[in-house]
């Protein structure tokens, strides 16, 4: 079941130059990906699936048949996510809907105040959605500026009632508006809805004001006085157990070495920090120190787990159950490094690990791909210089 009028809205507010990803999900059956380059396009796979999957669409655009964060071409939405408490793999009743709608309408009376255009908002099926059209660079599939303002709007507006979901990974895709959500069994009390607008920009316009403050998220974590509380994750004295990484550091030697996943994360059992959790206990740190995601089945130590942070997803840092880790750990390094000292975990002035440099210099073309050795001082002042500049 679908809403034509509603799925030309989707497909206009995409407003996708070259492909967009369609992915339809059902408990039990294998996803189908597809994609897609025109409206007639889109709405003939919609069609196909709409009332027997669940129907998703990659909001951000991304290169050719990609999925992942590091296919993103760039961040096209500032998106959150808004839905009813509730047991898992069901639907929403109207009461808690209402519930949900509340705490959204709160969130774009804030933009308002702070003089944000008025963002286009959803009826998911379940909870409701805000889409806010922005134009942030996505470097290395990482664009972290968004995952602390999210941060910030779900401190400022979550309810024991009402959650606002861990949504800011760049490849994230979201219901299309305009079909049905068919999770749990269809009741009266707990209908399968037709997801549809509320309220929609049709024309398309960038947000400046938010795109602009949101770009000042640099070397310093916070844009403006607006954003200036934003704690991406919450490092407090309960869950950070040491705290000698904030003394200065030894002279060429990097703290980012000396944690431990347990420094960061001391629960037994909690919400993922990024995806979340459906029953609040899908990441654990094990007896042999290591943190584990147990929706992918994979576990990660405190660099992994900060690069994790720093917007890349679980199957781009962690180490399966029973496999190795894909990404190059020198990027793994550097994007830790920089996390950390963002979220003010290691000093100020924690120097640069030389693994993290040598990724430095292989990302911009200043020395071969497979180069393994010193660098002459020309390239790693420029490294230095490209760090301070760009990161």
């Amino acid at each position: 079941m679908h809403n034509l009028e509603d799925l030309k809205r989707t497909w206009g507010l995409l407003n996708h130059t070259q492909q967009t990803e369609l992915r339809f999900i059902k408990k039990g059956k294998i996803p189908v990906i597809k994609f897609v380059n025109n409206i007639t396009h889109f709405f003939n796979e919609v069609k196909k699936r709409a009332g027997l999957y669940n129907c998703y669409v990659g909001v951000n655009e991304r290169k050719h048949n990609g999925t992942k964060n590091k296919d993103v071409i760039k961040r096209n939405f500032f998106l959150l996510d808004i839905d009813p408490v509730r047991p898992s793999g069901i639907a929403s009743t109207d009461e808690e809907l209402c519930k949900s709608f509340e705490v959204t309408n709160n969130i774009c009376k804030y933009f308002s105040q702070q003089g944000y255009d008025k963002p286009s908002v959803a009826m998911s099926g379940n909870g409701h959605q805000i889409w806010c059209n922005v134009d942030l660079p996505v470097v290395n599939g990482v664009e972290p500026k968004a995952k602390y303002f999210e941060d910030f709007i779900r401190n400022k507006f979550q309810t024991p009632e009402v959650s606002i979901d861990n949504i800011s990974d760049v490849a994230r895709i979201m219901k299309v508006i305009g079909t049905q959500s068919i999770k749990g069994e269809d009741t009266h009390k707990r209908p399968h809805r037709i997801s549809k607008w509320v309220s929609y920009n049709q024309n398309h316009i960038i947000d400046k004001k938010l795109t602009s403050e949101l770009l000042q998220i640099r070397k310093n974590v916070s844009p403006k006085k607006s954003i200036s509380k934003i704690e991406p994750f919450k490092f407090t004295k309960k869950n950070i157990i040491n705290q000698k990484y904030l003394s200065s550091s030894s002279k060429g030697h990097s703290k980012i070495f000396d944690l431990q996943a347990s420094d960061l994360f001391s629960s037994t059992r909690a919400p993922h920090p990024t995806h979340g959790s459906s029953n609040g206990n899908n990441f654990s740190l094990s007896d042999q120190g290591l943190l584990h995601c147990w929706r992918h089945k994979v576990s990660m130590n405190a660099i992994q787990f900060l690069a994790l942070l720093s917007g890349l997803d679980c199957s781009e840092v962690a180490t399966p159950h029973n496999g190795t880790c894909s990404t190059n750990y020198d990027e793994l390094i550097f994007l830790a490094w920089r996390e950390a000292k963002l979220r003010k975990i290691i000093p100020a002035k924690d120097p640069i690990p030389t693994r993290a440099i040598l990724h430095i210099a292989k990302k911009h073309k200043l020395v071969n791909p497979s180069y393994e050795g010193f660098l002459n001082p020309e390239i790693y002042n420029n490294c230095l210089k490209i760090v301070q500049e760009e990161y």
